[in-house]
């Protein structure tokens, strides 16, 4: 999902308000779409999550949403790497170490190469690689890599941590406060 420069809205803080709207304005008419949904506290083992060792790799063609998701993925003690298409980041993934752990890809990003068909790709080289699949488009669950976890937009930010941490540490419980 792409919008002009300016027409995503964040609010100044989240942690005071944690939702973040897209407006609209379309041939005279706006409204706002919510984007990410309002958020409830996650407790990992009452602590939080362990350190996670390795990259994620962010695939997101939205630059504030994209952003915004290396944020939540730094907040959570992982370094990462975002890229704006699968082509880059496949790319990236091909020349790099094999310190990736976790791919989250949007589905629908430019370039030739489509969310689910760079899971698919991962997961046809590097088995090892954990994937989380976002899309605003509706999905055929039928076409979700196996072992993927989909997340719909809006997701919270709630959502996106219990999966990175549900695939990175599926023996620490998750729960929701």
């Amino acid at each position: 999902m792409s919008f002009p420069k300016g027409s995503l809205k964040l609010s100044p803080r989240l942690a005071e308000n944690p939702e973040i709207f897209v407006t609209l304005n379309w041939f005279g008419t706006s409204g706002r779409l919510p984007l990410l949904r309002r958020v409830e506290k996650v407790n990992v083992n009452g602590e939080g999550l362990l350190p996670i060792r390795g990259e994620i790799i962010v695939i997101e063609d939205d630059p504030t949403l994209r952003e915004l998701m290396v944020d939540i993925v730094e907040e959570v003690g992982a370094k990462a790497i975002a890229f704006e298409t699968a082509d880059e980041a496949l790319t990236y993934l091909s020349q790099s170490q094999g310190e990736c752990c976790l791919v989250i890809a949007d589905h629908g990003v430019p370039g030739q190469i489509q969310g689910t068909e760079f899971i698919e790709m991962v997961r046809g080289k590097w088995p090892s690689i954990a994937a989380i699949l976002t899309s605003g488009y509706l999905i055929d669950p039928a076409t979700v890599p196996p072992s993927t976890i989909y997340l719909h937009k809006p997701w919270s930010l709630d959502d996106l941590i219990v999966a990175i941490a549900s695939l990175l540490q599926p023996d620490v419980p998750i729960h929701k406060a």
